[in-house]
């Protein structure tokens, strides 16, 4: 008899975990679903232990969301065409300028009268104005060079802005709503996102050129970008894919001697010429790997000293 109860018991105490498992079980999952429920936003507020951020957010937005309404009427009587209505957006600055520390304005974007057009909720007196004929390029920017853009509340709608004022490159960073709907608004203008990779940079990189006995010197620090159909330096300067030869990683001779890129195009006097740019080695292999793909190069290894592949 005592080993029917003792066996029974161990039973019963069996059951009882399995259903004690399975309650935590049920638990942590619905938790988990509730969290992922939460937005960025409210995840902060929570996370903080402010109990009344939610509440304080949602205002934010009632605000920000009366304020596009307001600039969507105000458009439709201020421009006579109207490509896109102002949407919500954030700008993240000019790349190429050297303070680029104005932090991070909010705002709406849109396009009408020929241009794109951002408006400044912060400063009614603050706007940028891209007219269609100076845009280049419109494409995604690399945003592992811009921590601001991960760890700012994003519509996840990022674009960069290319165009060409007084013969200086500048690259404007935004991200928005609704961007698949603003690009096809964009198309019959002849503008579209360059798909698939995005732009590489901005980063400080040392420029090397050859010297008449073909040895690597340093002329001076620059500012490295790649869009996606150019190599641009000193914001300036661009070497055009269709310009390039070759793409290699060179290694300056000496115990200190470091990797190097080095890029062979066709210059504007139609003559071959090599340019060198000495940065971390992440980024040599990351360049040479990026340029070998766009440009249909295969990226080779050099002997920097005699100039020679390995």
């Amino acid at each position: 008899m005592s080993d029917g109860l003792e066996i029974l018991s161990y039973l019963l105490a069996g059951f009882a975990l399995v259903i004690i498992t399975y309650i935590i079980l049920w638990f942590a999952e619905e938790s988990g679903r509730w969290k992922n429920t939460r937005s960025p936003r409210t995840e902060s507020s929570w996370s903080k232990g402010n109990m009344w951020g939610s509440q304080s957010q949602g205002s934010q937005e009632r605000r920000r969301d009366a304020w596009t309404q307001q600039a969507v009427a105000d458009w439709r009587q201020k421009y006579d065409f109207v490509v896109f209505s102002p949407t919500q957006s954030h700008y993240y600055g000019d790349l190429s300028q050297r303070d680029n520390s104005v932090g991070i304005d909010d705002g709406v974007i849109g396009a009408a009268d020929g241009k794109i057009i951002f408006a400044s909720r912060k400063s009614s007196t603050f706007e940028l104005s891209f007219p269609f004929a100076i845009l280049h390029q419109l494409s995604h920017p690399d945003t592992t060079a811009h921590p601001r853009m991960k760890h700012y509340y994003s519509f996840a709608g990022h674009l960069t802005i290319h165009c060409e004022r007084a013969d200086r490159w500048h690259i404007h960073l935004f991200d928005l709503a609704f961007l698949p709907a603003f690009i096809t608004a964009l198309e019959p203008f002849g503008l579209s996102l360059a798909e698939g990779d995005y732009d590489l940079g901005p980063i400080q990189a040392l420029r090397l050129e050859q010297n008449i006995y073909g040895h690597w010197e340093t002329k001076h620090t620059t500012t490295l970008y790649l869009t996606p159909d150019r190599v641009l330096y000193d914001w300036r300067t661009a070497i055009h894919f269709a310009q390039l030869r070759g793409v290699g990683i060179m290694l300056r001779p000496g115990p200190l001697g470091k990797q190097f890129l080095r890029v062979d195009y066709i210059n504007e006097n139609n003559s071959p010429h090599s340019v060198g740019f000495e940065m971390s080695t992440e980024n040599v292999y990351r360049w040479a790997q990026h340029l070998e793909r766009v440009a249909n190069l295969h990226a080779v290894t050099y002997s920097a000293r005699k100039g020679k592949v390995d």
